[in-house]
């Protein structure tokens, strides 16, 4: 049986991001023991950023971290102004989501 790791030993930083790479994993567990594939949570919302901030950071001087919005793909197109880049990143962050739970079948 796999070993399964949440929270802050991976490197998730700050209780929201350790509790909801916890639900992951708990998630992953049980779809394992049902013989189902994992899931892969779309990399532009914050759960799906942190996942894969944490999964492909390689260093030997590793830290822990905050979900930031650094950690989302960046917008095809550049936008200069915080305020608007930022609800562009939610908005895409958001339908990335939907997308993902009508996909998984999550009501």
């Amino acid at each position: 049986r796999p070993l399964w790791f949440a929270g802050q030993i991976t490197g998730a930083e700050g209780y929201v991001e350790a509790a909801a790479c916890g639900a992951m994993v708990g998630i992953h567990a049980a779809r394992e023991m049902l013989g189902w594939s994992p899931l892969t949570v779309p990399p532009e919302c914050a759960l799906g950023a942190v996942v894969a901030h944490l999964q492909n950071t390689v260093s030997h001087d590793f830290q822990p971290a905050n979900v930031t919005w650094s950690m989302v793909p960046p917008l095809p197109t550049a936008i200069r102004e915080k305020k608007l880049r930022r609800a562009a990143l939610a908005e895409r962050a958001l339908a990335a989501l939907a997308e993902f739970a009508e996909r998984v079948r999550v009501r």
